[in-house]
Parts: C-alpha cells; sequence; structure tokens
C-alpha cells in the first residue's frame, strides 16, 4: 500500500466506529477500510455502552459522530479517565469551529467538521494513526490489556536485577500463560479471546502487590517481576493468583462464558542477570504447560 496510511502500524488497526447508520458513517467506514483498517460500526446511545465496547474491542482508534451525553467534550473526558483508555486516540466529528477549537485544545487527537469529504477523511484517518504508530514505539503501557509492554517489562527486569544485586535483596520473576487462549479464540473469536486477557490482567493486578510489575511479553504470556521477594512468597502469590483465575469466568457477546485457566513458572533472580533469569523460568513454565496446564513450576 502507498499513500496515506502506508506503513502506519505493523499490528492489527482496529478502529470503533461510534455512529448512528447514515451515508456519513458508510463514508467513515470507506475511508477506514481504505487506509488498511478493520472496522467496527456500532450505534450506542449511552457512555455507558460505548464504555463497554471499548472494553471489549480494545480499538486502535476511536471514531465518535454522536455525542452520548451531556457533550462530546463530557464523552472524551469520561472515555479518558480510566488509566487503561488514557492513550487512546478519539476522532469526534463537530458540527462548527466553536466546538472544534474546544476539542482540540481539550487534548481530543483529531477533531473533523463536515461535510467530511473522503480525501480529508482518509488524511486524516492515516495522520492520526501515523501518529499513533510512533507513539507504540515509545509507550509503556499494551493497549489491549493495560498491561505494560514486553520493552517496559524487561526494562524493568533488568533494573531489579541489578538493584537486588547491588543492595543484596531478593527478588523474583514469574512467567504466566493463560492454558486455553488459543482454544478460545478459536471456538468464540477473537474478541471474546481479547476479553478473556483483559480479565485475566484484571485478575492479576488485584491479588498482587503495587510494586509488582505485570507485563505482556507476547500474545498470551506474561511476566511479572516481583521485587523484594523471596521464591516462597512468590510461589504462595502465584499459587493464589492461579486459584482465582480458574474459578473466573468471562461473560462475551451472545450469552456465552468462557472459563479461564494458566500455568506459571517462577524463578528467583540469580547471580547469573536478567537474561539468564527469563531463560530460566521460561524452562519452568514450559514444563509446567507440558504437565497438562494450571501448574506452577521452579525454576
Amino acid at each position: 500500500m502507498s499513500g496515506p496510511g502506508a506503513n502506519i502500524l505493523s499490528g492489527p488497526r482496529r478502529v470503533l466506529l461510534a455512529t448512528n447508520a447514515t451515508k456519513d458513517s458508510s463514508d467513515f467506514a470507506k475511508a477506514l477500510e481504505s487506509v488498511g483498517c478493520q472496522v467496527y460500526m456500532s450505534s450506542p446511545t449511552r457512555i455507558e455502552e460505548l464504555e463497554q465496547l471499548l472494553d471489549l474491542l480494545g480499538p486502535t482508534v476511536l471514531v465518535l459522530t454522536e455525542t452520548l451525553g451531556d457533550s462530546y467534550l463530557a464523552d472524551f473526558r469520561r472515555i479518558k479517565t480510566p488509566p487503561h483508555r488514557a492513550l487512546l486516540p478519539v476522532i469526534i466529528t463537530a458540527q462548527d469551529e466553536t466546538e472544534r477549537n474546544e476539542l482540540i485544545q481539550s487534548g481530543v487527537e483529531a477533531v473533523l467538521l463536515p461535510p467530511w469529504p473522503i480525501d480529508e477523511l482518509k488524511a486524516a484517518v492515516a495522520g492520526i494513526l501515523e501518529r499513533v504508530a510512533v507513539l507504540t514505539q515509545h509507550k509503556e503501557i499494551d493497549d489491549l490489556t493495560g498491561a505494560y509492554t514486553a520493552t517496559a517489562a524487561l526494562e524493568r527486569l533488568d533494573y531489579e536485577v541489578s538493584r537486588a544485586r547491588r543492595y543484596r535483596r531478593q527478588g523474583c520473576l514469574t512467567l504466566v500463560d493463560l492454558d486455553n487462549y488459543d482454544k478460545v479464540r478459536e471456538a468464540v473469536g477473537e474478541l471474546a479471546a481479547d476479553a478473556g486477557l483483559r480479565r485475566f490482567c484484571q485478575i492479576v493486578r488485584h491479588e498482587l502487590r503495587e510494586t509488582d510489575v505485570l507485563g505482556r511479553l507476547d500474545g498470551d504470556r506474561f511476566a511479572v517481576v516481583m521485587p523484594d521477594t523471596d521464591l516462597t512468597g512468590a510461589v504462595q502469590a502465584m499459587r493464589r493468583v492461579l486459584a482465582v483465575i480458574g474459578c473466573a469466568n468471562v461473560d462475551v457477546p451472545g450469552g456465552q462464558k468462557i472459563a479461564l485457566a494458566a500455568s506459571a513458572g517462577v524463578g528467583s533472580f540469580g547471580a547469573d542477570g536478567p537474561e539468564a533469569t527469563l531463560k530460566r523460568v521460561k524452562g519452568a513454565i514450559d514444563r509446567a504447560r507440558e504437565a497438562g496446564g494450571g501448574a506452577l513450576f521452579t525454576a
């Protein structure tokens, strides 16, 4: 693909188009698809419905063409309030220059005025996705799950291992995999499986300390960096996490529920550095997965 929108993101570009069923909506969808976006069109009538959609889909960008509360500005602030949506880019279609200026000054990433010609839409969408791509390269938070990115998590591991060695402190690394992620994705689809990932992360963050760092390494594999924790304490904490995950269900569209299950590998920081620590713990979680899932092995 060449021209506007080329090479904007290496990963999927999910765009939630929150709008009513009009010709303008169709034009929006065509413009988004023309720059390689996967468009999900919906017509929420309340801001609460939109928030549920955002948390289910985990979109790259939100396009909002209808006010759902008192004003676009109130909707925007509500959308951006939770930490996991703070970096979500939002495109809003304002009705006049006064409203447009107010939204831009409040931090809305792009504001379009009617009649929204297709060429202008393409340029606006391509531009915002290019900015998303730049932010993605440097950000610390994974859009889908709210966990730290792999780069940020591994940087934290390097820091905590160095700190533990320097001050003779203890610390542990845990790797956690969702056992049934691929099966769930095949059975009920990617969106439902992603909802399971988000629920999994909510459980882990709730059960662990604020000082523990949860990062998404790849797919359904997560790392938990646990500073100032010995191996016994880390194992106890992760057994508690696995137990809670094993009792959790996730509601997905269609009235279905998906059950969660996870495996873990736990290892203490050694004198061999962060890379060797990671390698040892990878070996432990591989053994846990080979044991049939739901297991915890130490490195």
